[in-house]
């Protein structure tokens, strides 16, 4: 993607392909003042967003029915997908790490569970879960090799640079031997970024 997206309400994935906002920032109708500068802030903040249609006429709609928005450039998603337990949780706006046809976003997740040192004391710890969303149908998935590897099938030339890379390296760090399991994911998440900017540099939005 060779610039941001406009600023304004996206309400599908195909919005983004064309990079258009079907309510583009000046539509939106402020909560206050648009002197104030947060105003836009202000306004996407909201679980309704009230703007004015191509007729002029006063529309509304809910935070729930649409699919992201981008505020100076930065876009957030509307994030639906399952937990763990396949149960829906509530609608989330994540921020988009990566903006292409391949997009990125983090969830990031806090787990409590009792320290081994204590019965009684609970040990806090943080994990990172990676997702990607193919904007070719707008469906979000976790960040898994096999999921970015069927994305990248789309570029036989990155596909094949991808995975030769990815054997090279697998087979260099099964030589290591002081290698463990954290450093292996860590070395595989950031193959998989590389090549998810590889592919959206030569197959950019628009």
């Amino acid at each position: 993607m060779s610039q941001p997206l406009p600023d304004g309400i996206y309400l599908d994935y195909k919005d983004v392909l064309r990079s258009t906002p079907a309510i583009p920032k000046h539509c939106l109708v402020p909560l206050q003042k648009k002197e104030d500068p947060a105003w836009y802030k202000k306004v996407v903040a909201a679980n309704v967003f009230h703007y004015v249609d191509d007729k002029s006429e006063p529309q509304k709609i809910k935070k729930a029915d649409i699919w992201g928005y981008s505020i100076d450039g930065v876009f957030y998603y509307k994030d639906l997908g399952p937990t763990s337990s396949g149960f829906q949780r509530a609608a989330v706006m994540r921020r988009l790490e990566i903006v292409g046809r391949i997009s990125l976003f983090t969830v990031f997740s806090m787990r409590t569970h009792l320290s081994a040192a204590s019965a009684n004391r609970k040990a806090i710890h943080g994990r990172s879960s990676y997702f990607l969303i193919d904007l070719e149908s707008g469906q979000q998935m976790p960040m898994t090799q096999e999921n970015l590897t069927r994305l990248l099938s789309r570029d036989e030339a990155i596909l094949e640079q991808y995975e030769s890379k990815m054997k090279a390296m697998q087979e260099s760090i099964s030589q290591e031997n002081g290698a463990n399991r954290s450093q292996k994911a860590k070395a595989n998440h950031k193959l998989m970024v590389r090549y998810i900017k590889t592919y959206n540099k030569y197959n950019p939005l628009f």
